[in-house]
């Protein structure tokens, strides 16, 4: 998020247009999921299936901070960095917390405006489902320098060992808990490591598949493992059917998402040159790449705001009728999102600007 806006990589702007789209779809689809899990299973089935190949979203957002930041040369002030964090990313949530929490009490007759509520709700995590990521991500970026200074120094075959190392400690410990919580065991708490290091394993992994080459025969063993796994997601979800929406194998620190997001990065990668991707489809793809962090952060409450517009008027009775919906709510969101977020960054530059003219002319 503190990358160098110039320095632009065709492939990565195509992967981040393409995770915050899959990110809008997973919470537009959901709800229709939650809809559909008691009522009729093989609709449950056909709006999964729409999570499952989202699934990738969030994973590659932590893996393009490991592009950008842990590639980076230059040495920060670590004071210095604190305050871009405070500014880029502890600002925002603040200020999209409020927004998400006035708006819940302008329309939920439960919720009432409390600041201790808020504080409450803003320390714990509560305020809206979707800004667990700010969470995580800011935590991680407090500890980008300490990380960088390691990883640049590191080999080739060092950072894949340590990559491995994450992965067995705590993606599969994490997975094998799943298969626990449904059979009422003991899990593996004792020997799994916090859900924070498999996030910064994205980040190594990013850092790792965007600077090295792998070798044929890996990218087809990773290949056979990111067609198998949202298969075998789509399988167990089925399988291990408890009458809701549970979604033990959907979260990022699963090895199946893992391996998904692996395999669509790399085989990106290689391939969109040879795509031949008209320029302006190019740069519609930077626009939004540019405004993917005020798009994820805004999409929610457009979603919510549209869905209660649209079912105030219609009452979606049939299947057909709720999947025409979901389309349509999928792409208002996306839409809206989009054009507000450019809005904003145009209103942001323009109040810059003026600052800056004002400080001039003083």
């Amino acid at each position: 998020m503190f990358e160098n806006k110039n320095r632009r990589i065709d492939y990565c702007d195509y992967l981040r247009t393409l995770a915050v789209i899959s990110v809008i779809l997973i919470h537009v689809v959901s709800n229709f999921r939650d809809m559909y899990v008691t009522q009729n299973l093989f609709y449950y089935f056909f709006f999964t299936i729409f999570r499952t190949l989202a699934s990738f979203a969030v994973p590659m957002f932590f893996m393009f901070t490991g592009i950008f930041l842990l590639n980076n040369k230059k040495d920060n002030n670590y004071f210095e960095f604190v305050k871009k964090i405070i500014k880029k990313l502890i600002l925002p949530l603040l200020i999209i917390s409020i927004i998400y929490y006035l708006y819940d009490c302008l329309v939920s007759i439960s919720i009432s405006f409390s600041l201790k509520n808020f504080i409450i709700n803003l320390y714990s995590n509560s305020i809206k489902y979707h800004l667990w990521y700010m969470y995580s991500i800011i935590l991680i970026y407090f500890l980008i320098p300490f990380i960088k200074i390691g990883i640049q120094r590191m080999k080739q075959n060092e950072l894949k060992n340590l990559i491995m190392l994450l992965f067995v400690l705590t993606t599969i410990p994490i997975t094998i808990n799943q298969f626990l919580i449904y059979f009422n065991t003991r899990t593996l708490d004792s020997i799994r490591y916090p859900e924070i290091f498999a996030q910064i394993n994205y980040l190594l992994l990013g850092y790792y598949l965007y600077k090295y080459k792998i070798s044929a025969k890996t990218k087809r063993k990773i290949y056979f493992l990111g067609v198998l796994s949202p298969i075998l997601i789509l399988t167990f979800d089925i399988l291990l059917y408890r009458g809701f929406c549970w979604e033990p194998f959907f979260r990022p620190e699963t090895i199946f998402v893992f391996f998904m997001t692996m395999a669509i990065f790399i085989f990106v990668k290689d391939n969109y040159s040879k795509w031949k991707i008209p320029q302006k489809f190019q740069k519609f793809f930077y626009r939004v790449s540019l405004n993917a962090f005020n798009i994820y952060l805004l999409h929610v409450l457009i979603l919510e705001s549209s869905r209660k517009i649209i079912f105030h008027f219609i009452r979606p009775n049939t299947f057909i009728q709720n999947v025409g919906i979901c389309f349509l709510l999928f792409v208002i969101t996306c839409v809206c999102s989009f054009i507000i977020s450019c809005l904003l960054n145009t209103v942001v530059l323009f109040l810059k600007n003026a600052m800056k003219k004002i400080i001039k002319n003083e």
